[in-house]
């Protein structure tokens, strides 16, 4: 048996695309990502069995990213410097070894994410010139660019030594 628990705090500079358009402009007021972490887990091991569980709750300020509006009904594309979000959520993995050749093997990783602060966006033109900035409200919209819930199951039998055979059935929900 074993518990853990990790509180961390990270503040990175956002990616290069992030900063500078590709008309070689640079976007303003671009501040530092920060991100505000805790995690709690516990995880058993034992000759047959092993299992993996964590919750963990994250805050990530200033994180930039592209977003795209309709103004007047024409589609404009626009970058969102400070956009704040909250990642929370539970996950479990599990793998049970019967017999030396055998073993199955799953996980679960349930995800709340969503953007939870007011934000700004510079907006930019077909030559990637800053021409507006809009303050816009994403709060309680959910986070892109990931499946929110993610299930795998699969099962690995060795028939001989260096060979395996493993189906695995794979599940994305909520992207």
């Amino acid at each position: 048996h074993n518990v853990y628990a990790n509180v961390g705090y990270f503040s990175r500079v956002p990616y290069f695309t992030f900063l500078i358009t590709t008309a070689n402009r640079l976007v303003k007021e671009t501040l530092n990502e920060e991100l505000y972490s805790a995690e709690l887990g516990y995880g058993y091991r034992s000759k047959k069995f092993a299992l993996q569980a964590n919750a963990y709750y994250t805050l990530w300020n200033n994180k930039p990213t592209a977003v795209s509006f309709t103004i007047d009904g024409e589609a404009v594309r626009a970058l969102a410097g400070d956009m704040g979000a909250r990642h929370m959520g539970l996950e479990l993995d599990f793998t049970w070894k019967p017999w030396k050749f055998l073993s199955v093997e799953g996980m679960a990783s349930l995800g709340d994410w969503i953007w939870n602060k007011q934000a700004r966006a510079q907006i930019i033109d077909e030559s990637d010139a800053i021409v507006d900035e809009v303050v816009f409200d994403p709060r309680g919209v959910k986070v892109g660019d990931a499946a929110q819930h993610t299930y795998s199951l699969s099962t690995r039998w060795m028939p001989i030594k260096r060979l395996y055979i493993m189906p695995e059935f794979q599940y994305f929900s909520q992207n």
